[in-house]
């Protein structure tokens, strides 16, 4: 007993001088200004996925669901990620001395978010019919695609915006941008939803949303002057500046292609599940997982200013050999995220049977065990998630590409097997499995990569 009180007083200790550190509060202070709005974001979030459920039937939720999906599969099969490609070989060159390389790597980032944007746009709209037919089994539902193609390019160029500001570290005007973007997105479905509620409203609503955050996100950076917006402008109007990266042609390619194969099997991650459900169960099935999902995507959301800052710092400290404010990154990563998380165990998880059906109607009482899990799932990936950032900052890619194609694998498997039977609930299951294998593997990488540092 003597030794239990003993251990109980030492983490208390520890837990308030991690409270009193300075690099916890400089962290808690860059990613509160961003937290500040998804706070915001997250509330209004959670009140857009009840109006829709409200007014959409699970039916018409599951077609939409898939829509959604189509989308983020084909964008999958494109990205690369341009932002993790910015900071990380941004900080490097700056740190080299190599102004132009940096002004390089900012013009080359935004010219793989063009050509993402515009080619997903094209196969979208070129695959309307067969995606209409094929997806939804739905005659005459092309049109809805060919708006969801618009998605990509309502996008174009906020990634490249975004990355010029954590470079600034001007995460309040971020945050500011996105929570102006939010509030109009948001008015629009408060104005028309109750009058007409459609698939098709709420895409072009999603439209308007991403829109407004590029616009107002290159506003920012407009109004005042900055050394990224310096070096940015000047590769847009000296493309040949691209010529600098002759020499690290072959480290950013691998760079940008391990990180496609990232986004790749996060999206079909997240993807395949639902195409599952809706295959072999139908989009009632679907409306049941994606409602979970969608609630923990938006917690994710909320989280992913940490994230972004944790990777900023471990990105800048990597160059300079500070390996002690890697770790204090991580820590002060997976503390804030279990802080920030914590209201939702409470909310969704332990008191999901009455709060789903309250809030979401008593249509989706079916989706109450599915949510539960998923929702779960997302809280404990979301604590664990600073350790995919540590080794993406170190360029250790492909541990997180292995981690995810293992747990890929048998979250496919459990599908398979289970969905038949569970519908929804069997898929989120397999959601379980798939993080808890992924998990593992990236703990071994991190593990493997802090024996390296020693030796």
């Amino acid at each position: 007993m003597t030794s239990f009180f003993g251990l109980a007083r030492a983490g208390v200790t520890r837990f308030v001088q991690a409270t009193r550190s300075d690099s916890l509060r400089r962290h808690f202070k860059n990613a509160g200004k961003l937290q500040l709005h998804r706070i915001f974001s997250s509330v209004v979030a959670a009140i857009q996925i009840a109006l829709v459920a409200r007014f959409l039937s699970p039916h018409d939720y599951g077609i939409y669901a898939l829509i959604l999906n189509t989308v983020q599969m084909v964008q999958g099969v494109l990205d690369v990620r341009c932002s993790e490609l910015i900071l990380r070989y941004y900080f490097q060159f700056q740190q080299a001395a190599a102004p132009g390389k940096s002004a390089a790597v900012l013009f080359l980032g935004g010219l793989f978010e063009v050509g993402v944007s515009v080619v997903g746009a094209l196969v979208l709209a070129l695959g309307a019919h067969s995606f209409s037919n094929s997806l939804l089994g739905l005659e005459g539902a092309d049109s809805l695609f060919l708006v969801a193609a618009l998605l990509p390019l309502s996008n174009l160029g906020s990634g490249l915006a975004a990355s010029v500001l954590a470079i600034e570290r001007a995460y309040g005007r971020l945050a500011l941008a996105d929570s102006l973007s939010t509030i109009a997105g948001f008015v629009v479905m408060l104005a028309v939803l109750p009058f007409t509620a459609s698939i098709g409203l709420l895409l072009g609503i999603a439209l308007l949303t991403q829109m407004a955050r590029g616009l107002l996100r290159w506003w920012f950076i407009l109004r005042e002057e900055s050394e990224p917006r310096r070096q940015l402008a000047y590769a847009i109007f000296t493309p040949s500046c691209l010529r600098t990266l002759r020499g690290e042609a072959r480290e950013l390619v691998r760079f940008a292609f391990s990180n496609n194969l990232t986004a790749l099997l996060k999206v079909i991650q997240g993807s395949v599940p639902n195409f599952v459900v809706g295959l072999l169960s139908g989009p009632v099935g679907v409306a049941y997982y994606f409602l979970g999902q969608r609630l923990g995507m938006r917690l994710s959301s909320f989280c992913a200013p940490i994230l972004e800052v944790a990777f900023r710092e471990m990105a800048e400290s990597r160059t300079t050999g500070q390996d002690e404010v890697r770790r204090r990154s991580l820590r002060h990563g997976i503390f804030l995220i279990s802080a920030s998380v914590a209201p939702v165990v409470v909310g969704v998880i332990l008191l999901g049977s009455w709060t789903v059906p309250l809030v979401f109607g008593e249509n989706y009482r079916g989706s109450v065990l599915p949510v539960q899990i998923v929702v779960g799932t997302y809280v404990a990936a979301l604590i664990a998630s600073p350790y995919g950032s540590l080794l993406m900052a170190e360029g250790k890619v492909g541990w997180i590409n292995a981690a995810y194609a293992f747990g890929l694998l048998l979250q496919i498997s459990t599908l398979v097997w289970l969905v038949p039977q569970w519908s929804s609930t069997g898929a989120a299951i397999a959601l379980a499995v798939f993080y808890l294998a992924t998990d593992v593997v990236i703990f071994v990488g991190c593990h493997r990569l802090k024996k390296g540092q020693k030796s």
